[in-house]
């Protein structure tokens, strides 16, 4: 039974973890993969094409799209709205909101599954009550809001420590007489990472006809950092104003690195504090234990041998 219990758990993780995890990071490696299979795309071999598709393609989202649509009575507006905007903020374009919120039906219906058929005659065997397994199936609901929620902190952290040397690279750009479209290209194109994406896609936006105040804007929105929504305001406002786009870009690169050195002094300045408690719980304890634990022995030993 337990090996049962073990085998069936492990699988249960292994499918939750491979229907997160084989979500695409970027979207240019989508690119890349659309442009590789219309290369090698034959009208005469629709069907070998369609035999290429992975697993994930030919199975996992078919399924998917079918138990959306029973879950639409779930997926609030308002749910779907904010898991929107979550996907977006962590990157994740190629998975729609109601596939996400479908994704945790799914894998709380299957660990409610594994507990009605193994969770519960376990429990009873063992003596225990068998609803003490029940938030086991919560944990696995909200573990990929959870991991959501994660990927989304370290986006925006992956954005904040390269947005300064970013705008360095902007503002050495315009100076050498290219203009910002141009700049904005170079940065793109030589840096890694979220910020880089995100540039690229205001590139993209910018070549489709979009304005650069909406475009700006947009990364604002699809970022929700308060130092990039400040350099896009500043940027929006000088594009009005026709102002130097140099001069306030040299203004905001040294703003940012005088705000992450102050970050940093702050941080130093609340290790004190928070090393306090681990010290005083744990290792203090220990301590006293180790220099007055022979001392009470010889204490105790001494006062046995008196009386």
């Amino acid at each position: 039974m337990m090996t049962i219990i073990f085998t069936l758990s492990f699988l249960a993780v292994f499918f939750m973890a491979f229907a997160l995890f084989s979500i695409p990071m970027s979207s240019r490696a989508q690119v890349k993969k659309s442009l590789s299979r219309l290369a090698s795309y034959e009208v005469s071999g629709h069907a070998g094409a369609t035999g290429e598709l992975n697993f994930q393609d030919r199975i996992i989202w078919p399924l998917l799209e079918k138990l959306s649509t029973l879950a639409k009575r779930w997926n609030t507006k308002e749910r779907i709205a904010r898991t929107h905007k979550k996907l977006m903020l962590a990157g994740i374009r190629n998975l729609s909101a109601e596939k996400f919120e479908t994704i945790k039906l799914a894998l709380a219906g299957i660990a409610f599954l594994i507990f009605l058929l193994f969770g519960i005659p376990f429990f009873v065997v063992s003596g225990n009550t068998p609803w003490l397994g029940l938030p086991l199936v919560g944990i696995v609901f909200y573990f990929p809001t959870f991991w959501l929620g994660q990927r989304i902190e370290r986006r925006q952290k992956q954005i904040g420590a390269t947005l300064a040397d970013s705008i360095d690279i902007l503002k050495i750009g315009v100076e050498a007489g290219l203009v910002f479209d141009s700049a904005l290209a170079k940065v793109a194109q030589n840096m890694d990472g979220a910020l880089s994406e995100e540039f690229g896609r205001v590139l993209g936006e910018l070549q489709i006809g979009v304005t650069r105040s909406q475009a700006l804007n947009n990364l604002s929105d699809r970022t929700n950092i308060p130092e990039l929504q400040s350099f896009c305001a500043t940027l929006i406002q000088a594009d009005k104003l026709g102002v130097s786009i140099s001069k306030i870009l040299q203004n905001e690169a040294s703003d940012l690195r005088i705000r992450r050195r102050q970050a940093a002094e702050e941080a130093a300045l609340k290790t004190p504090v928070k090393i306090v408690f681990p010290v005083v719980l744990c290792i203090l304890p220990a301590l006293l234990i180790v220099i007055m634990g022979p001392a009470s022995i010889r204490i105790m030993n001494t006062l046995f041998t008196v009386f």
